[in-house]
């Protein structure tokens, strides 16, 4: 109250005997114990700092993740790929993909993925995924693995080194991923999520439903490339993955191609080397490589 009432004295005081008065008053005020002064907070100053500590935090996480993990990542990725080629089925004729999911992590410890002679990443989060592919090589082959929303799918569609979306679910997603092919124009390799859980939690369109939607979309998005299928299996049940297995021949009588030709991405760091085992050609690996991850980080 009373450093209220000296600035309202202070103001109604002409020009030059404000500026003596603002002095004494300013002293003796100062030279009162009880009496603190601090520059008055304004919201917006107090946010920038905010802010910029919680950049720092981010960025000082991100060194310690890269700290941890990295000069581990070489040998990590080494260590699975021998187990995915002793696991090959023997009729074969490729070595499964190991796909290096690197959703929610930074950029070093992917380069050093990269480095390691991986080239083929996989990424769950639209706005991440752009940036990552702006800032990281061109060379790398980009999967989108995540569920894609239909507003979201023209920045996804121009991404030009994307190599693969694997989480198509639906005839309204593949409509909208023509519209915005064609318009570029390029065309785009899929696969198609199947839930073969029926779990409700999960994304995917059910197996009984397959059939129709691989021929609407054969017949009606020519830019929409079916590739295979991707699928995700209860934890521990192989059956799971053999009904995926079972699902591409259906497919491949659909689209009257060679079962072989169709990709099969099932099995993830907890059971890949089951996956394997029922045929899988591709296997999405993140923690076995990079670490546990950091949902926090999720943008």
């Amino acid at each position: 109250n009373m450093f209220k009432q000296f600035l309202s004295k202070a103001s109604s005081l002409s020009l030059a005997s404000g500026s003596s008065l603002l002095s004494r008053q300013t002293q003796r005020l100062y030279n009162q114990p009880s009496i603190t002064f601090s520059a008055p907070r304004e919201r917006k100053c107090f946010s920038t700092t905010g802010i910029s500590l919680k950049s720092s935090m981010k960025n000082l996480k991100i060194k310690m993740e890269a700290e941890n993990v990295g000069g581990k990542i070489k040998s990590l990725i080494e260590e699975t790929m021998a187990k995915i080629k002793k696991c090959k089925l023997k009729d074969q004729k490729e070595t499964p993909l190991m796909l290096a999911v690197s959703k929610t992590k930074p950029n070093e410890l992917i380069m050093e993925a990269y480095d390691s002679g991986i080239r083929h990443f996989g990424e769950n989060y639209v706005e991440d995924f752009v940036k990552k592919s702006k800032e990281l090589p061109a060379d790398i082959c980009w999967h989108f693995i995540g569920h894609l929303q239909g507003n979201k799918a023209k920045k996804v569609c121009q991404i030009p080194n994307l190599y693969l979306l694997e989480s198509l679910d639906s005839l309204k997603l593949a409509k909208t991923l023509e519209k915005e092919c064609k318009k570029i124009p390029r065309e785009l390799n899929i696969l198609i999520q199947v839930n073969i859980s029926q779990e409700p939690s999960k994304s995917g369109v059910l197996p009984e439903e397959l059939e129709k939607l691989v021929a609407d979309i054969i017949s009606q998005c020519p830019h929409v490339k079916i590739k295979g299928l991707m699928g995700m299996g209860r934890q521990g049940e192989k059956e799971d993955l053999h009904i995926l297995h079972g699902l591409r021949s259906t497919v491949a009588k659909i689209m009257d191609v060679e079962e072989s030709t169709l990709q099969l991405s099932m099995g993830t760091s907890e059971d890949y080397l089951s996956a394997i085992e029922e045929g899988s050609t591709e296997v999405r690996i993140g923690t076995t490589i990079f670490g546990k991850r950091d949902y926090k980080q999720k943008p």
